[in-house]
């Protein structure tokens, strides 16, 4: 899916309609779309909490859109998001069971038991949550849009 269509399809949802899948996956996998739909959110908060709407505010929220669009155009290329997180997680985990399997690992083992094998599951799987915790703290909006979250 392209960027356009994304947010295209992003800006013709209600309110309280769920996203697609297809856009949310993108929206996950694309950085930029990600920046751009978040200052969309703030430019949309901060437009809708004042009392009146003065042909000023209108012409901020305009030419902030304007520099978010040409900032977008000119980052496009550089992708990360889910990619990066499952390549983190994916790479711990393998370090942590290949550890104990090695010759010096193997020999840890052997040597201290539970007081070695103990700690290294532990700090395994602390790490994985907080890569975890990370991924769905830096996820947030997209997750509660998705999932239909009342806040």
């Amino acid at each position: 899916m392209k960027c356009e269509d994304a947010i295209n399809k992003y800006c013709m949802l209600d309110k309280n309609e769920s996203l697609p899948f297809a856009v949310s996956m993108h929206i996950l996998f694309c950085p930029h779309c990600k920046k751009y739909i978040d200052t969309m959110e703030e430019c949309n908060m901060s437009f809708f909490s004042s009392s009146e709407v003065k042909e000023e505010k209108v012409s901020q929220v305009m030419e902030k859109i304007t520099q978010i669009q040409s900032e977008y155009e000119t980052e496009r290329t550089i992708k990360s998001g889910l990619l990066r997180f499952i390549l983190g997680i994916t790479v711990f985990i393998i370090v942590f069971i290949l550890f104990p399997i090695f010759k010096w690992g193997n020999n840890l083992t052997d040597t201290l038991g539970l007081i070695f094998s103990l700690p290294l599951g532990l700090l395994c799987a602390f790490i994985v949550s907080i890569i975890s915790a990370l991924f769905v703290i830096k996820n947030s909006r997209y997750l509660i849009k998705k999932f239909d979250i009342d806040v």
